[in-house]
Formats: C-alpha cells, sequence, structure tokens
C-alpha cells in the first residue's frame, strides 16, 4: 500500500488522466455537466450548448458543432432539452469518483461508511459507489433491492488499486422508467421508435409492431458492430486516399528548390543583365507552387475533415458498445443509423483523387531573352525533353515515334539516343531528326522485355536518362511457348515477388499424397529450398506489398499469412463472416487489402491488413452483382475489380466499391466465349483468362471486348493460375499436365 499520494503508480495516475479526459467537457474543459449529444454525436455540457446557440448567427434554433461544423437544428418543442443525453458519461464520471475514492482508501488509514457516517468502512459498493460500514453491508445483503449489488472488501479494493488493476467496469446504468406510470421501459416499439413501459404498450401501441428491449438491444448491437466495421472500412478508404498527398506536396516543394537551384545558377553567369528578371522568376515558382499547393491542402483538408468525422462517430459507436446500456442504445437506434448512412454517403462523394497529380506541371520560360540565347540554349533542350519527353509501352514490331518540342529555336547540339534490352543486351532501331525546335525518336524494338532509352545532349545523359521502357507483344499476337517448367505436381495458384522469385501452390494430386504444399522456384524452374511450411490443401498463393506470403488452406478454410517472424490465421469453416466453404485464391489489391475467393459461399472476403477487419461482397446467383463459385480476382489500375464467375462461365467488373458495372464472356467454346474460367490477369489495358475445359487463355480488354485467345489442349490441359514477370512473360499453370507454361 502506498504511505502518500506521490507513490502511486504510473499506470494508474495515466488511467485517472485518461478517464478525466474522457469526461472533460472540450468547450469549457470542465466535467461534465448534463453532456447532451448533437445530431454529430459530439457531445458537450447542456450549458455549454446552450450558449453555443445563443452566439449563433440569429438563424433559429440552428448552430454549428464546434468541433465538425456541422450545422445543428434544436427540436423546435423542447430545444437542448430535446437532444439525447450521454447517459454512459454520467456513468464514467460516476466510475472516476468511485476510483478517487478508491485511490483515497488506499492511502487512508480510517474512511467513515458513506450511508450512516458513523462507522468505519469495510466495503465498497460497485453499483452505488459507496464506501460501507459492516452494519450498511449486511443490509445490502438483507435488502432485495439492494441484494443484486457487487460489494468487495477494502482490502480487495486497496489491493486491485496496487496492482494498478482499476479497470473497473463503469457502474451499472439505473433502469429508464416511464415519466408517465413508473414502470421500467421494458419493450420497443418499431412504429413510433420509443421504449415504452408494459402500460404504454397495452393502451397507446396495442396494434404496433413491438419487442422486448433485450432482444431489440441484441439486433440494434449487431448492427452497429457492421457498423462499425463498415466505418474502419470507411476510414482506411479515406487514410488511404490521403497518402498521396503527403508526397506530392514533396515533390512540388522538391521541385520548388530544382528550379530556384536552376534558376539561381543560370542567372549566376550573366548576374548583370538579368538580375532583375531573377525575382519576376522565382516568384512565378513561388505563386505556382502556392496555387498547387493551396489546392491540394483544400482537398486534404476536406478528407481529413471526413475522417475526423468517421472517427468520431467511430468512437461514439465503441464507447456505447462498451458503456451504453440496451435502452440507450435502442434509444439512438434510429438517428444513429441515419447519422452513419449519411457520413459514409458523404465521404464517398469526396473526391479522393489529388487535384495535382505531378509536379512536373509547375514550368518556367527562361529562354525568352534573346540577348543570353547562346548561354540558355543547351539547358533549355535539355529542360524541354526532360520534361516533354513521355515514354509509354511499346510493341515488339512497330514503330513508335517520340515527338518532342523545344523551347529553344533550333537544335545545334549532338543529340543521340539508343534503346537497349536489359536482359539481353540487343539494341533496337532508332532514328533522330530534328526541324527547328522539334526533335522526332522513332523506335522499333523486335525484343518484348524491359529496355533501356539514352538520350545524350553531346554525350551527356539529360535529366532522368536512361528512362526505364517497356516493351509487348501486340495483344492481338498468337503466343506461342517459350519455356515449360516440369516437375510440379497439379500446379494450381502461382504469384510472383518482387525478387524474381515464383510461389506456386501444388495439389498433389499426381504424387498420391493429396495434401498439397507450396514451392518456390527461379523462373527459369529451379526449385528453391524452404518454399511454404504448414498450411495442407493451399489453394492460393499472394505476396502483399510488404512481403509477407498469403496461402489460402483448404483443410482448415482459412487464409495463413507468413511473415519473417510469425504467422496469422483467418476464417474457419462455415457460412458466416470470417469463414469458408471450399476456399480459393487470394490476391492483394492496390491498397494492400487480401480479397479470398469463398467459392461454395458464392462471395469474395475482403480482409485488411492486419488480418482483423473484413467484410464480403457477392451472393449466389445468375444477376448481375451475383456468383457462383467465384475462383480468380484481379485488378486493373483503376482500382477496378475483376471476378471470375466461373459456373456463370463470365467475368464481372466491379469498381473500387464493389458495385458491379457489366460482365461479359458466356457458356461455349467460341471466340469471346467461356467454359469454366479459372484464373485470371491484368496486364496493362488487356485481362488474360485461363479456361480450364477449353484448355486456352482468352485476352479481352478491359471494358470486355474481345481481343484472341492462345493455347490448346497439347500446350495446357487444365489451366488455372496465370501472372507474368517484369519482362512480360506469362506464367501458366498447366494442371493436368504437371507444368508451368511460359508464353
Amino acid at each position: 500500500r502506498w504511505s502518500v499520494m506521490s507513490d502511486v503508480p504510473d499506470e494508474v495516475k495515466k488511467s485517472f488522466a485518461k478517464l478525466a479526459d474522457e469526461i472533460t467537457c472540450p468547450v469549457c474543459q470542465e466535467f461534465f455537466q448534463e453532456p447532451k449529444i448533437l445530431p454529430c454525436f459530439h457531445y458537450y455540457c447542456k450549458q455549454c450548448v446552450v450558449r453555443i446557440h445563443k452566439a449563433a448567427p440569429a438563424k433559429e434554433h440552428a448552430f454549428l458543432c464546434p468541433e465538425c461544423r456541422e450545422p445543428t437544428l434544436l427540436p423546435e418543442d423542447k430545444g437542448v432539452d430535446g437532444l439525447p443525453t450521454a447517459f454512459f458519461v454520467n456513468r464514467m464520471k460516476s466510475l472516476h469518483d468511485a476510483m478517487k475514492k478508491a485511490q483515497e482508501a488506499s492511502v487512508t488509514l480510517d474512511l467513515l461508511c458513506e450511508e450512516c457516517k458513523s462507522d468505519k468502512a469495510v466495503a465498497f459498493c460497485r453499483h452505488c459507489a459507496h464506501y460501507i460500514c459492516q452494519y450498511c453491508r449486511e443490509g445490502h445483503r438483507r435488502m432485495k433491492v439492494l441484494s443484486g449489488h457487487s460489494v468487495v472488501s477494502i482490502e480487495d479494493v486497496r489491493k486491485s488499486i496496487a496492482d494498478s488493476e482499476i479497470a473497473s467496469p463503469i457502474l451499472p446504468p439505473e433502469p429508464m422508467a416511464c415519466k408517465e406510470h413508473q414502470e421500467q421501459l421494458r419493450m420497443y416499439c418499431y412504429e413510433c421508435s420509443q421504449l415504452v413501459c408494459r402500460d404504454c404498450l397495452l393502451l397507446n401501441h396495442k396494434d404496433h409492431y413491438s419487442e422486448m428491449v433485450k432482444d431489440c438491444a441484441v439486433k440494434c448491437k449487431m448492427a452497429l458492430s457492421d457498423y462499425l466495421e463498415c466505418l474502419q472500412h470507411t476510414q482506411r478508404q479515406l487514410q488511404h486516399a490521403r497518402e498521396p498527398f503527403e508526397g506530392i506536396a514533396k515533390k512540388i516543394s522538391s521541385r520548388k528548390t530544382d528550379l530556384e537551384q536552376e534558376i539561381n545558377s543560370s542567372f549566376d553567369e550573366i548576374l548583370k543583365i538579368l538580375d532583375h528578371h531573377r525575382s519576376e522568376l522565382l516568384a512565378t515558382v513561388q505563386s505556382k507552387v502556392d496555387d498547387k499547393l493551396t489546392s491540394l491542402e483544400g482537398q486534404e483538408k476536406e478528407l481529413k475533415l471526413c475522417e475526423a468525422g468517421v472517427q468520431g462517430l467511430k468512437e461514439f459507436i465503441e464507447q456505447s458498445l462498451e458503456n451504453a446500456s440496451d435502452q440507450e442504445i435502442v434509444s439512438i437506434r434510429k438517428q444513429l443509423q441515419n447519422r452513419v448512412r449519411d457520413e459514409i454517403s458523404k465521404c464517398k462523394k469526396l473526391d479522393t483523387v489529388p487535384c495535382v497529380t505531378t509536379a512536373n506541371e509547375i514550368e518556367v520560360d527562361i529562354s525568352f531573352i534573346s540577348e543570353i540565347e547562346e548561354v540558355f540554349q543547351e539547358k533549355a533542350i535539355i529542360r524541354s525533353l526532360t520534361n516533354r519527353l513521355q515514354i509509354e509501352e511499346m510493341e515488339t514490331g512497330k514503330q513508335s515515334q517520340i515527338i518532342v518540342c523545344s523551347e529553344a529555336t533550333q537544335f545545334d547540339p549532338s543529340i543521340t539516343v539508343e534503346l537497349k534490352q536489359v536482359a539481353e543486351g540487343s539494341v533496337a532501331y532508332t532514328n533522330v531528326t530534328t526541324e527547328g525546335s522539334k526533335i522526332s525518336i522513332a523506335c522499333r524494338p523486335d525484343v518484348r522485355g524491359r529496355h533501356k532509352l539514352s538520350v545524350l545532349i553531346n554525350q551527356k545523359h539529360i535529366a532522368g536518362s536512361p528512362f526505364n521502357v517497356f516493351v509487348k507483344y501486340p495483344p492481338t499476337q498468337l503466343l506461342s511457348p517459350t519455356r515449360i517448367l516440369h516437375n510440379i505436381s497439379n500446379p494450381y495458384a502461382i504469384t510472383l515477388k518482387k525478387s524474381g522469385q515464383l510461389f506456386v501452390t501444388q495439389l498433389g494430386r499426381s504424387l498420391g499424397s493429396g495434401m498439397g504444399s507450396v514451392i518456390a522456384l527461379s523462373t527459369s524452374g529451379r526449385v528453391i529450398p524452404g518454399g511454404i511450411k504448414g498450411p495442407t490443401w493451399p489453394y492460393g498463393v499472394a505476396v502483399d506489398k510488404d512481403g509477407a506470403v498469403l496461402v489460402t488452406s483448404g483443410n482448415n478454410e482459412q487464409l495463413v499469412k507468413y511473415n519473417k517472424k510469425w504467422t496469422t490465421e483467418f476464417g474457419g469453416k462455415g457460412s458466416q463472416l470470417r469463414s469458408f466453404k471450399h476456399i480459393g485464391r487470394v490476391r492483394v489489391s492496390p491498397n494492400n487489402q487480401y480479397y479470398v475467393c469463398d467459392r461454395k459461399n458464392h462471395r469474395v472476403h475482403v480482409i485488411n491488413q492486419d488480418m482483423k477487419g473484413a467484410y464480403t461482397f457477392g451472393k449466389h446467383g445468375k444477376d448481375l452483382g451475383e456468383l457462383c463459385y467465384p475462383t480468380d480476382v484481379a485488378f486493373d489500375s483503376d482500382a477496378n475489380i475483376y471476378v471470375v464467375d466461373c459456373f456463370n462461365n463470365r467475368i464481372q467488373k466491379f469498381n473500387s466499391d464493389e458495385r458491379p458495372l457489366f460482365s461479359f464472356g458466356k457458356q461455349g467454346s467460341g471466340p469471346g466465349e467461356l467454359s469454366h474460367p479459372k484464373g485470371i490477369h491484368i496486364s496493362g489495358d488487356f485481362v488474360y483468362v485461363t479456361e480450364q475445359d477449353n484448355h486456352r487463355v482468352s485476352v479481352f480488354t478491359v471494358s470486355g471486348e474481345f481481343v484472341t485467345s492462345f493455347g490448346n489442349a497439347g500446350e495446357l490441359d487444365s489451366p488455372q493460375g496465370i501472372t507474368e514477370d517484369e519482362d512480360g512473360f506469362l506464367y501458366i499453370c498447366s494442371e493436368n499436365s504437371n507444368r508451368i507454361v511460359v508464353y
């Protein structure tokens, strides 16, 4: 025990401080007095709300929330009294008082009974929040109305405080009673959206649909839990949407620095001539930067404000689930449901695409002074080439032309261009022509894969040179196998790490084991020792953006996440949320969420990176948005989602919010038709779909238009998973022929 208050452990002090913050009004900075809940679910003292309302403009009954600036309209009949009371805040105040008394008891030799005020206290009643003597303690045991109270001895209180175990439950609420009949409100009328007592039910709500509060509360809590997950998902989306803003702002600031350095270095050469121009150019740069940053900051502020609203609402629901009584939850059910729907709707309407995506939009003109044209000519050419050279994907056998307009009037310097394939070192045909202030670069690569495009001025690389260029086969070109990786027992799913390492799930039926395994391969087919040990009947495999390996286990119906030091499991057998029935492949979305095919539940699970939060989309059926045995998922550059709807023999396209857009493909073996599609991969604007029964791969555009198909039963026997390496080679699992075919 502690002899003085200074002996109180830091953990206890922190707990008191945290609880004190929870019960402190953000307006008056005092403990809450009659806390009232606004429609935005922020809450303040009743008198603080009255003062805020009085200080608002002349518009009757309306004022803005001090935190989120949401307009608040007071009930016309009752005013501030008509706002809901934050009962759980009052109970937290009671808990704070009880904890304070417990702390005092631990450092006080004698404490008087708070009931009779005469004898020494020997126990503490959690419900009454009073210290009581032995006589009053016996009274708690004798009286029926008090017999259910939780009473603990002073010694137990002191011991819990000494052990820093002060996380006592919030004192239970007093039952809410009917003001008219003085009976407990045990029923909830759905038609009137209010709590009622037995007499009210018989007199005024006889023919209304009603339910016991305890039963209604169970449903409300389940709904609140769903709302909480939905809000958490929305918050994560908002946080993800905000991620680019800081990076873009830094790039703009960096661009500003680069431009300032270039301007200063150029003008130092001819300072006497250009001294008066320098300040003008710097001001131009600053103005453009300010404009861009102001636009970004304004957009980010909206996202932050919306996120703050979601956070506040989420915290309110968490507090309600933890601290509110059934009656209280039910009493605000409708209002809370509408608020959650409105908040999510408002967030979805926000424009989450940064209004500024590149710092290269910021330019200044440094070639307008004829007196120093020779000084700036080379720099102007290099800058114009660097800033305006847009390198896109090229196709083999097709001439691509890059035209760049320079700010200089002519190209006196020597310009050299080279396009070289990275893997084999072959040099593609290039030709450079200049005409006035225009340069044309013509390239015709014959080899696909990664290339380096070097652009040199007077034998010096321009900034950014050599540029990365990817050369691919035209989508209409009929692909043929380039190599085959043998001796893989019934390969089903495949993925590629950034390091170039392949992970393959092999079902193992050809070996007779039937348990399967996950093996690691090089792109040449060499087995890399180790692999992934543990899951039986592995179906899907993927690698997230942090390098963790994800495997779906058909034996346990779980998603297993392998990090370097630990594993995490998600799921189990069943049809509820967080359970699977014939689990399938797993894919990682652009925002690092895990999409898992739940085949016999005919849906797709979306799981957060922390393996905790999750939701599903899709249900059994044939209509748009409905699924029948989904087997794989892919994502395009706009974060749209493509789901292989196997037994419906089609591909369904959803937007990033999982709303169905359209489908393509139908049962058959003709062009554009599918027969038991199994795997999917998206490369650029083209969708590659493996067909188990047609033993081929069909190629579509992201708009669903058929392009071509390749493969046959001799090459692909029951093709399944598919992936692509950085050189554009496709790796396709040929399940029944126990091999991976590379195109």
